[in-house]
């Protein structure tokens, strides 16, 4: 496996065969041991602990529970689609990143300029957030797609809530 940083000029870092078995195990299952990982990769416990901990400083893997927003009570999720002046884009990313509603944002080429997963309590507490939060006044339009259902979270499939 490969890191890449497309902002940098630095070339990527090229991950070991035992760095690319920690991660698959730890995609897996991001709590298993490191007793668990040696016997996976074949090397000592000192040794996967030591590349565990190297991954995580390096930024190549991040391990961080992957939460269902209603069952914590936000039940309206959205995607939000926006357009905004290029010199605006990053005060947009800044004010929605800075948001407790939003799980993720991102600039994009296309028709869009940024795009944010959203969660709120209620439709009101969307309203709020795509009417007169900071970020609205760098916006040039906003489209708001609600989700349905998600069928996939953090790289895990989810069991249909209708069957």
């Amino acid at each position: 496996g490969v890191t890449t940083d497309s902002w940098s000029l630095q070339e990527p870092q090229r991950l070991s065969r035992v760095d690319n078995e920690i991660v698959e195990a730890l995609c897996q299952d991001g709590r298993v041991s490191c007793e668990r990982l040696a016997r996976l990769t074949g090397v000592s416990n000192a040794t996967a602990r030591r590349r565990v901990e190297w991954l995580l400083q390096n930024n190549h893997v991040y391990i961080r529970a992957v939460v269902e927003p209603a069952s914590v009570g936000l039940p309206v999720e959205a995607f939000l689609w926006i357009r905004s002046d290029p010199k605006n884009v990053e005060a947009v990313g800044r004010e929605l990143a800075a948001s407790p509603l939003v799980r993720y944002a991102a600039a994009v080429a296309g028709d869009y300029q940024i795009v944010a997963n959203v969660t709120a309590k209620d439709q009101a507490a969307l309203y709020a957030c795509v009417t007169s939060a900071p970020w609205v006044a760098y916006a040039k339009s906003i489209d708001v797609s609600l989700l349905l259902e998600a069928f996939k979270r953090g790289g895990r499939m989810l069991q249909p809530a209708r069957m």
